[in-house]
């Protein structure tokens, strides 16, 4: 999210005696009025080849806030972008997702954005499957899956999904030394909110200033990372990692934060010293997981009327699971009442508002109480 102050975690020290400094890699995720900019900074405007993409990119945006990151289209009704842009890290907590809503680049300014998905029952959480819900910020770096795909509350999207692509790292990386890797992503540090066009994006092992060996100290699978150099500024979080192909544009990766180098000198003036940062590269996530991802929230499907969850809330209760109010809201008395009534069915405990949960629930019948009763006794003892 653009307007947030980088997170300002440490995981790796250093000690140079000789000179007094103290180096730390740092993973900045946006970081207002900044840019992680190698060499000349290559944001363009979009021309006219790119343009047809406004129709697949925009922006994910707090509406409390206005803190924003980009996130793209991956089915008509479902985007992408990273996992922190919504749940935010184990250090710095994320927005909530009622205020959260989606908006392409094609959209007026009048154009209020489209919500997750379970916003009017308070179940938004079970329509995003992501890499991880609590980023972790020390070392290893948990970076590799700072990934979600959210399913939105109507298809925004329309038929303008972006291809996920299936090259491999080996493909994406020869594509790179030939200037064909590029990025679309709105940026905080300039003056509008406007798509522009990154390229070219060299993917590499290691540099100058930090060794793959290093990098593997930094982070958890790293292999799992393109470490690119894409320039990026705040807010461009969750933004496409493109390469044209025969078959049209792909997805190649998403980028997701800069991997830093910070130096602390301390002086006689000062307890703290002077700080000086200097970007390593940018990093970006592979997407086999977020292809599954698609697959499997596509074939949910989850009960987003209260209504229905009156009528969930109702069933459950007769049959001795469920203990709260009728109140149509995915509480987490009832998730934890779903998953006794399938653990009770020798289903997996999944917790989640299904469809398919009314025909299980047709199939209860009292022989099923045998395996109800202990669960039953552990929850009373509890309460």
């Amino acid at each position: 999210m653009h307007h947030t102050p980088p997170f300002q975690a440490f995981f790796l020290f250093r000690l140079a005696a000789a000179a007094l400094l103290i180096a730390a890699a740092v993973f900045a995720f946006t970081v207002p009025g900044h840019a992680a900019v190698f060499g000349r900074d290559d944001r363009a405007r979009l021309q006219s080849a790119d343009r047809s993409l406004q129709q697949s990119i925009g922006t994910l945006t707090a509406s409390d806030t206005g803190a924003y990151c980009t996130a793209f289209c991956v089915a008509p009704d479902m985007i992408a972008t990273a996992s922190h842009c919504l749940f935010g890290t184990t250090a710095v907590a994320g927005p909530k997702l009622r205020d959260l809503t989606f908006k392409l680049s094609t959209a007026s300014f009048l154009d209020r954005g489209t919500p997750i998905a379970g916003r009017a029952i308070a179940n938004q959480s079970q329509h995003i499957l992501s890499g991880t819900r609590r980023l972790a910020v020390a070392p290893p770096i948990g970076a590799a899956d700072d990934w979600a795909v959210a399913q939105l509350e109507t298809p925004a999207c329309a038929a303008h999904a972006l291809r996920l692509s299936t090259q491999s790292r080996g493909t994406i990386e020869h594509a790179s030394s030939k200037g064909e890797i590029y990025q679309i992503a709105v940026h905080a540090d300039l003056a509008d909110t406007n798509l522009r066009r990154a390229a070219p994006c060299a993917v590499a092992h290691d540099f100058p200033s930090a060794s793959a060996t290093t990098i593997a100290k930094d982070f958890s699978t790293p292999d799992r990372i393109l470490f690119h150099t894409c320039d990026t500024g705040g807010g461009s979080s969750g933004s496409p990692l493109l390469m044209s192909t025969p078959n049209g544009v792909e997805v190649v990766a998403i980028n997701v934060g800069t991997y830093v180098l910070s130096r602390t000198l301390p002086t006689a003036a000062t307890d703290q010293g002077t700080l000086s940062s200097v970007p390593i590269a940018n990093t970006a996530i592979a997407l086999p997981a977020i292809r599954d991802a698609v697959d499997e929230l596509s074939s949910r499907e989850l009960i987003q009327d209260t209504r229905d969850v009156r009528r969930l809330q109702s069933l459950l209760a007769d049959k001795g699971f469920y203990h709260g109010a009728f109140n149509g809201r995915a509480t987490s008395t009832l998730t934890e009442a779903i998953k006794r009534f399938e653990m009770a069915m020798g289903q997996p405990a999944t917790g989640t508002l299904q469809r398919t949960l009314f025909a299980l629930l047709d199939q209860w019948h009292p022989d099923h109480a045998e395996r109800l009763a202990p669960m039953l006794s552990t929850t009373n003892a509890a309460r």
